[in-house]
């Protein structure tokens, strides 16, 4: 998802400045292997124009260019502005585009006219002409968008059989091994900037699912494997065996320089247990350690200390490190400001410590009203005005470097207010009524009011959708979705999506209603059997976003606030996976602060997405859902829950009653009929936050100060604890079950002075001890045992998630029916 890639690059400037404090300076080069839709992600454009990164000539980097994303087509202008991008930021671009038959081609007479065809191509036409049966090859490439047929380029491919042109148009570069070793080779040479190599390739080459532009998530049927292996000569059940050892394959791999391994580690010396510095009567924690630091810079282990900030070295105290050990550059820099007296010193070389990132104006009123009416006769794309400022413009500060924290004095500002004539006191006065300025004020148009709104239609308060027997509620997510877009209120829908809109099940919705572009585009696949037809026109109700969760609820913010900013009541749905909730954090927490509205889905979560490993398993989650301030956080366990939730949160956004809401959903399938039967006491409930599933309390000889217990269980685990209960049972303690629809609601109600927590929990069971599980960070529900004052094991995933089957996982992380089980055993003291 961009991360490593840069995390990857970022180790080569950890092994240059290694080297330039006296390391070892280890052979070979840091590559990095990246697809073109990864590099959505804004954290790897931000990385890249740091001015360090530019120096860096041991990086290369080899970017998959086979335009498809998960759900579409990689938009032309992605694909063309890759090079310039990257050069933008001082990289060498080597990119293979074509394979040597292909180029051979072109060479030929008429062969230009062909080039000039495929590069002039959209990746939506391209893709789709990969999917085409031979024959009709010849046809779409002679023929223009307009049904002209092209006579030279027909009479150039004319010698060519529909097999031989079929398999030609798809000879890119990035499958030519000759052609990447030339690649290589003259990134090999290339040692005073990093390189990128630009690989175009067809996603599932040489398969039958080559191309396809949903084959992210497709598998080969067992006859496609076997055909598969027989092509490549392999037997059955050999399939991971080693080359021949006499074989050419074999003998290369013997020739391979041994596996990196970690070199010894250097002693580093001792840090103190304590350190000989004073500090003030009235100091704050920040400053505290800026004064550390600097004690510790007086020390040896302050060679082996490197510190680094998102430009904010100075305002978190970092001066005094910074003027003793310097800042880190590969290569040495004439200090500009060495001769004026500044509290920070900026020497950049080498042997600097500080590593300074980057966070990631115009004083010609003339020239600034001429951009203005420039940027207003430019309606087809957006401007933007780069104005050259300098900061503190017209102060006795200005262009200082350490000017951002910078306050006048008295006396300055006193002499400023002078010199634009305002008399002490009346600094915030408006302008005289008989001036000019005061003229041109009472001719601005009002100050912004927020139109009238609109009405929306109705949202019901339940749908006539039946769910299958084993249902998962991000499979109810879509079937609701799919009801409401047979409804009048579905008008007011709009789905947003990372990247992510079929596997989120967002298919039969963008089936219905379509993907909104600002202008129509012709739909390239709209003759071959896709299960999810991307018609893109001004009418579609869904906005496909690229993988970059920032993106994402930014959006969502920005469509949460129509009604305020438009008089439109939009009622935004915004998917992604739950593991990448906390990639857009700061813009999720921007979005809420603002004001909108919107309801987040995010699925698949936690480990119940067992075969995919940590990447794609979230943890921490749960504990952001209960902190946000202003969206609710709802993790439901039934089919029929989803759909109430969501149906009451677009509600409350529809009457702007309702805050923002969180659904964390699964693709665990679960038995629906573990859910009680539909009621309005039922839904009230789930809405609530909680409700009991089992009770125990009707049992043969339950007895709360014996052999009661009470499972609190969210989400996905729920069969889980149910099983829980029946084992429970056979060893004689008696389990009531609870399910939590809502950690967040139920946590917010303690604030009350008769929480519904202790109404859901009978005066006949106080002192019964409490097991918590969910599928995430056992913390989110911890609150419950203190809340009641009883004991409470806190179940849940606290760690890094790993591949496996979903019953090894929860074994492994202790969530499984037995130690939910074991966890209530203990609390009974058995």
């Amino acid at each position: 998802m961009g991360l490593g890639a840069v995390q990857a690059t970022f180790g080569a400037l950890a092994a240059r400045y290694v080297v330039d404090h006296g390391g070892v300076d280890a052979p070979g080069r840091v590559i990095v292997m990246v697809g073109d839709a990864e590099l959505d992600e804004g954290n790897v454009w931000e990385a890249l124009a740091e001015e360090a990164v530019s120096g860096l000539g041991r990086v290369l980097w080899i970017v998959d260019v086979n335009r498809q994303a998960l759900d579409r087509v990689v938009p032309d202008a992605r694909t063309r502005q890759l090079g310039a991008m990257f050069s933008a930021c001082g990289w060498r671009v080597i990119e293979l585009r074509w394979g040597r038959q292909l180029r051979a081609v072109f060479r030929r007479p008429g062969g230009t006219r062909l080039q000039q065809r495929l590069e002039a191509m959209p990746n939506a036409e391209y893709q789709r002409l990969l999917r085409l049966p031979p024959g009709a090859v010849r046809k779409t490439l002679v023929t223009s968008d307009g049904g002209k047929g092209d006579a030279t380029l027909d009479r150039a491919l004319s010698r060519l059989a529909d097999d031989e042109l079929a398999a030609l148009v798809a000879d890119l570069g990035g499958h030519d091994l000759a052609t990447i070793l030339d690649a290589f080779d003259a990134a090999e040479g290339e040692r005073a900037r990093p390189s990128v190599i630009l690989a175009h390739t067809i996603k599932g080459w040489g398969l039958p699912l080559a191309g396809d532009p949903l084959n992210h998530t497709m598998l080969l049927t067992d006859a496609q494997t076997a055909e598969l292996r027989g092509s490549l000569g392999i037997a059955p059940g050999a399939e991971w065996d080693g080359f021949a050892p006499e074989s050419d394959e074999a003998e290369w791999v013997r020739r391979l320089p041994p596996v990196f391994s970690s070199p010894p580690a250097r002693a580093v010396p001792e840090v103190p247990i304590e350190l000989d510095e004073a500090y003030q009567a009235d100091s704050s924690t920040q400053e505290a350690f800026g004064r550390a630091l600097g004690a510790l810079a007086r020390l040896p282990v302050a060679a082996s200390i490197v510190t680094v900030s998102a430009d904010v070295a100075v305002t978190t105290h970092l001066a005094g490190w910074i003027n003793r050990k310097g800042v880190y550059f590969p290569t040495a820099k004439p200090p500009a400001f060495a001769d004026l007296p500044l509290a920070v010193q900026w020497k950049e070389s080498p042997a600097g410590q500080h590593i300074e990132l980057g966070i990631a104006g115009g004083h010609d009123l003339a020239t600034i009203l001429d951009a203005f009416d420039a940027a207003e006769g430019e309606r087809a794309r957006p401007s933007v005005i780069l104005a050259h400022t300098i900061k503190g413009w017209g102060l006795p500060l200005a262009g200082d470097p350490l000017n951002h924290t910078m306050l006048l004095t008295d006396a300055q500002t006193a002499e400023l207010r002078g010199s634009l004539g305002i008399a002490p006191g009346a600094e915030w006065d408006g302008f005289a009524p008989e001036s000019d300025e005061a003229e041109w004020v009472r001719r601005l148009p009002p100050v912004f009011s927020s139109p009238p709104a609109r009405a929306v239609p109705e949202v019901p308060i339940e749908l006539d959708e039946a769910y299958q027997a084993d249902s998962s509620t991000q499979e109810a997510f879509g079937r609701a979705l799919g009801a409401l877009a047979r409804l009048p209120v579905a008008a007011s829908i709009v789905t947003v999506s990372a990247d992510v809109a079929v596997t989120t099940h967002l298919a039969g919705w963008i089936n219905r209603k379509g993907v909104y572009f600002p202008t129509a585009k012709p739909p390239a696949f709209a003759d071959l059997p896709l299960a999810v037809q991307w018609k893109e026109s001004p009418a579609g109700q869904h906005i496909e976003l690229g993988i970059a969760e920032h993106n994402l609820f930014l959006l969502l913010g920005a469509l949460g606030l129509a009604r305020e900013l438009s008089g439109t009541t939009l009622l935004p749905i915004g998917t992604l996976y739950d593991p990448f909730v906390p990639r857009g954090l700061d813009a999720l927490y921007h979005a809420l602060y603002s004001g909108a509205k919107f309801v987040v889905v995010a699925t698949p979560s936690g480990v119940s997405l067992a075969p995919e490993g940590g990447a794609h398993q979230s943890v921490i989650t749960p504990g952001v859902g209960v902190a946000l301030p202003a969206i609710a956080y709802f993790e439901p366990a039934f089919a029929r829950e989803v759909e109430w939730i969501l149906l009451d949160a677009l509600r409350g956004l529809a009457d702007r009653t309702g805050e923002s809401v969180y659904l964390r959903l699964s693709t665990k399938p679960v038995d629906q009929s573990l859910a009680p039967a539909p009621s309005a006491e039922y839904r009230a409930r789930v809405l609530r936050g909680a409700y009991r599933l089992i009770d125990a309390r009707g049992e043969p000889g339950w007895d709360a100060e014996g052999n009661a217990v009470h499972v609190f269980a969210a989400g996905a685990m729920v069969p889980e604890a149910v099983q829980a209960s029946r084992l429970l049972r056979a060893r004689g303690v008696l389990a009531s079950l609870f399910v939590v629809t809502s950690p967040d609601r139920l946590y917010r109600d303690l604030r009350g002075r008769a929480t519904y927590l202790e109404a859901l929990v009978g005066a006949d069971e106080e002192g019964v001890p409490i097991v918590s599980v969910l599928d995430g960070h056992s913390h989110a529900l911890a609150f419950i045992g203190g809340a009641l004052g009883v004991p409470q094991l806190a179940l849940g995933v606290d760690d890094f998630g790993q591949s496996g089957t979903r019953a090894d996982l929860y074994r492994h992380y202790g969530i499984d029916a037995p130690a939910i089980a074991r966890a209530a055993t203990v609390l009974l003291g058995g």
